[in-house]
Order: C-alpha cells, then sequence, then structure tokens
C-alpha cells in the first residue's frame, strides 16, 4: 500500500520505558500505522486499525497477548470490551458527570519501578489455563467484568473498588509470574494506606499499579 521509493526518516521517542504495562508499544505501533496512512492519504476505519496493530504484534512480530491495548489506544475513552471468537464487541460506557470526576480524583497510577516481559507471562498463563481450579477463577474474573461495568453505571464506586481488589487476587492466581513478594508488599501498603482496590495494568509482572484511593 505505501509507495517503496517514499524515503521517510522516523524519530521515536517517549518517557514511558519498555514494559510499564501502559500499552506504550500499541501506541507506538497505532500512531505509525496511522501516519503513515495519513502520509499516504488512506482512510482506514478505526476497528480496522486496531486489527492491522494487532496483526503487526501478534501475528508478523510473535508477541503474546490480546485485543485489549490496540482498541484502547484506537478508540478511547470508557468501554466494555469483549473478545470472541466470533468478533469483538466495543461498548462505550456513559457514565455520569459526577462518576467520573470522582473516578478522576480516586485512581492513582503507582510505579512498581519494576519492568516486565508481557509475553512471558501470557505463555505462563496460557499453559495454566489448562487445570480446572484457574479456568473457574477466570470465569469468576469474567463475571466480576459485568458486575464492574454495572457499577460504574449506577455510580456505585465503593462496591466497584472492592471487586477490583477481588479481582486482582483472582488474576494472581493464572500464573506465577504475575505477582511477587516485593508486588505483593506494595499492594499490601496501599491499602494499608486506605487504596480500597488495584490492579497491575497489563500483564503483570511488574509495571504500574492502578489503585482506587478515595
Amino acid at each position: 500500500k505505501y509507495l517503496k521509493e517514499d524515503n521517510i526518516k522516523i524519530t521515536i521517542w517517549s518517557d514511558v520505558k519498555v514494559g510499564t504495562g501502559l500499552a506504550a508499544s500499541t501506541s507506538l505501533v497505532v500512531s505509525l500505522i496511522n501516519g503513515l496512512d495519513k502520509r499516504y492519504s488512506i482512510q482506514r476505519a478505526r476497528r480496522l486499525l486496531a486489527q492491522e496493530a494487532f496483526e503487526l504484534e501478534r501475528l508478523h512480530l510473535n508477541q503474546d497477548g490480546g485485543w485489549q491495548d490496540q482498541y484502547s489506544t484506537v478508540i478511547g475513552g470508557i468501554n466494555f470490551m469483549e473478545f470472541r471468537s466470533k468478533g469483538n464487541l466495543i461498548h462505550p460506557i456513559k457514565l455520569k458527570p459526577n462518576t467520573i470526576r470522582e473516578l478522576e480524583e480516586s485512581l492513582i497510577l503507582c510505579n512498581t519501578g519494576i519492568q516486565h516481559n508481557s509475553g512471558n507471562i501470557h505463555k505462563d498463563q496460557n499453559k495454566n489455563l489448562s487445570k480446572e481450579n484457574i479456568i473457574n477463577q477466570v470465569k469468576e474474573n469474567k463475571d466480576l467484568s459485568y458486575a464492574m461495568r454495572e457499577d460504574l453505571l449506577q455510580g456505585n464506586l465503593t462496591q466497584f473498588a472492592n471487586k477490583m481488589d477481588h479481582a486482582w487476587h483472582l488474576k494472581r492466581n493464572f500464573s506465577e509470574k504475575i505477582s511477587s513478594k516485593k508486588l505483593d508488599s506494595i499492594y499490601s501498603l496501599a491499602k494499608e494506606a486506605g487504596a480500597l482496590g488495584g490492579k497491575l495494568l497489563g500483564a503483570g509482572g511488574g509495571g504500574f499499579f492502578l489503585f482506587f484511593v478515595p
């Protein structure tokens, strides 16, 4: 689609390090594709942009992972995402202004200072999906996501935060690489300091915690 004889110099700079769980690599891929599209006057729907970024990362570069980073980066905003074999569904969540303000005031990013390799975590997690107890916990985590969506829509942020806490304790069981003694210590300190719940962003193993603090 692009002209081979057209020489383009691309310079990349970011204050977000690799392995933070903030979807920095996907944001770069999306920005690069979108920039080239603009350069060559290619019109691409947002879903197709997410698809292109997914195929580049997951298929061509063989990076393990899901779809959430691509859709989050391309679409933006607050969404409820359902990933299915027959197609992905993205539902925008329209929250009340007061709920959005309270979320903005209550959500805190905490840098653990630990970098992670999400691919290794995903591979280990996929191996564990053959275990019945892990399958049951994954299903419970999925059910929690629907309940958390309802909490957001109704403005019940305390219940939302409590479910975040429960979801994190479920997720950390999916793979021994998701958490560690140091990460567990950070989480415990945050809870003692007033956080109601939280989770590691991305695959886990390091990067940033997202805490809900009233």
